[in-house]
This record gives C-alpha cells, sequence and structure tokens, in this order.
C-alpha cells in the first residue's frame, strides 16, 4: 500500500472516531437542553466521552491480542468500526429525553 493510501486511512479512521466524539461533546447537550432535559441529566450526558478520555488504559490490551489472520489491529478496526456504525444509527432514532439510559449504554 502507497504512502497516500495510507494516510488517507488513517485520515477516515480518525475522521469516524471524532465525529461521535464531536457529537457528544457538542451538539447532543444542545439538542437536551432544547429537548427540556433537565441540565442534570446534560451534565452526565458529559460522562459519554470518558471512552475516548481513558483510551490510554484499554489500547494496549486491543495491542496485545491480534488476530491470527488479519493481523494485529484489523482483526479488531473492522466489526468494531461496524458495531459503532450500527449503534449510532440506532441511536439516532432515539429520543434523548426518554431514553438517557440508552444513549450512556450505546456508547
Amino acid at each position: 500500500m502507497r504512502t497516500p493510501a495510507k494516510l488517507g486511512l488513517l485520515a477516515t479512521l480518525y475522521f469516524s472516531q471524532g465525529l461521535p466524539f464531536g457529537f457528544f461533546t457538542q451538539a447532543l447537550p444542545a439538542l437536551m437542553r432544547q429537548q427540556g432535559v433537565s441540565l442534570a441529566a446534560i451534565g452526565l450526558s458529559t460522562l459519554l466521552a470518558l471512552p475516548w478520555g481513558l483510551k490510554f488504559l484499554w489500547a494496549p490490551l486491543v495491542d496485545r491480542h491480534a488476530h491470527a489472520r488479519a493481523g494485529a489491529r484489523r482483526g479488531w478496526l473492522l466489526p468494531l468500526q461496524l458495531l459503532s456504525a450500527a449503534v449510532l444509527v440506532a441511536l439516532a432514532h432515539a429520543d434523548p429525553a426518554r431514553s438517557l439510559t440508552w444513549l450512556v449504554v450505546g456508547v
């Protein structure tokens, strides 16, 4: 694989990782406030960013368990990216005022 292709893949992966983070930290609190969710619940929703903040703790676990045929990271990346996309599609149809618990579980 050429270097520009690797950079494109890396940029795509970082974009797909950063998009939910930006949504949970910027857009979701505004949407929740617009729908009349309490400020306490909105404050608790900031805990949704915790997985991104604690990546340094679970990254060694991901690196340690390599898939035999797919390589060190490829065995984890594709299935988890597909799962992440499916969860985000499901959460897009959820009402944050009524399903805050499912929102937290989905992240």
